[in-house]
């Protein structure tokens, strides 16, 4: 089984190095809210079962106030950021473990057209679509942390879900290079 394999391949969460603290990273499709009420509870779960924070975890289709409301769920030294120009990409961090320093947010690759047959379960126009990138830096030794929060399209086809998923590698890819350039500072190009 999927969990069995994983388990032996990583017996507990990598430990921030330095911190002697675990981190847990997740990421959760909201689906614009929808039952969020009954999963607020959930959320201390996850940390108690793993014996860890949750360092990161990234939110797709975020409402107003939804993010901020994981965060709470999840204790009070959470915090929920996005940016106004993907309010729908919020990401919950752990503000003992790590510090936000800065987000940059690249546009993907738009859909050309929605096809007939996907318009039963998406819009019949292309949704532009998002990736944040977030700088983070370790709250003990100011070591950065780079995290990628998107949401890919469900419309079209593999090919452009491929994409956009490549244009987020490579703007990942160019932030570490422009990091080992400064110094490996989180900041953003």
């Amino acid at each position: 089984c999927i969990r069995d394999s994983f388990e032996r391949a990583c017996p507990r969460p990598s430990a921030l190095h330095g911190t002697g603290a675990d981190m847990l990273v997740a990421t959760h499709n909201t689906m614009d809210g929808l039952r969020l009420d009954g999963l607020l509870p959930l959320y201390p779960r996850l940390q108690s079962a793993h014996g860890a924070s949750v360092g990161v975890l990234c939110v797709q289709e975020n409402k107003p106030g939804h993010a901020d409301a994981v965060a709470k769920a999840l204790g009070g030294w959470h915090r929920a950021t996005s940016d106004a120009c993907a309010p729908r990409l919020a990401t919950v961090y752990d503000t003992r473990l790590i510090r936000h320093v800065a987000t940059r947010v690249l546009q993907l690759p738009r859909l050309a057209y929605v096809p007939l047959w996907q318009r039963l379960y998406a819009a019949s126009e292309p949704e532009q679509k998002h990736a944040a990138l977030l700088a983070f830096e370790r709250v003990d030794d100011g070591a950065g942390l780079l995290v990628a929060n998107f949401h890919l399209d469900a419309a079209g086809t593999n090919a452009h879900r491929g994409e956009q998923l490549r244009a987020v590698s490579g703007a990942l890819a160019a932030e570490q290079r422009a990091r080992a350039r400064r110094g490996a500072r989180a900041h953003l190009s």
